[in-house]
């Protein structure tokens, strides 16, 4: 059973995102662990614990942390 946790990688896999799982996001190689910490936590702060509205609200395009969006596929947008 999945349990559609949002997944905040970080990784220069392309194909983490590009394969359609809409609860994966994808943050360059390189990132500090702490902003994708905070950018999960924005999240979980915004809407509470429901993991549905964690992932809707990851892939809102919304802006995370002050310099981090996601688009739709789960792709970071600057």
């Amino acid at each position: 059973m999945k349990s559609f946790d949002p997944v905040v990688a970080i990784s220069s896999d392309r194909t983490l995102t590009s394969t359609n799982i809409p609860w994966i996001f994808r943050l360059p190689e390189g990132t500090p662990l702490d902003e994708a910490v905070k950018c999960l936590f924005a999240a979980i702060t915004q809407v509470g614990p429901n993991r549905s509205l964690n992932r809707e609200t990851l892939a809102s395009g919304r802006l995370c942390q002050n310099l981090i969006w996601f688009d739709s596929t789960g792709e970071m947008k600057r």
